[in-house]
């Protein structure tokens, strides 16, 4: 199985596998229009693993006694 390279858990198929005949202008033009929403759901999962990354560093310096608690 082939994945996309900006979303490795989501399989790239071939239109026909999802589309009748006739119809697999309809699917690129979806995909197109698709991507851009792809993409920033891409940098928010993105954006929210590094908050978490943060908050774990900022809770184990708390820990440690080398940061203030707020």
């Amino acid at each position: 199985m082939i994945y996309a390279i900006n979303h490795p858990l989501r399989p790239v198929t071939h239109p026909r596998q999802h589309c009748p005949a006739g119809q697999a202008g309809q699917y690129y033009q979806y995909r197109k229009l698709q991507a851009p929403a792809d993409a920033a759901e891409a940098d928010l999962n993105s954006l929210i693993t590094l908050k978490r990354s943060i908050d774990m560093s900022v809770q184990e310096l708390i820990e440690m006694g080398i940061a203030d608690s707020r």
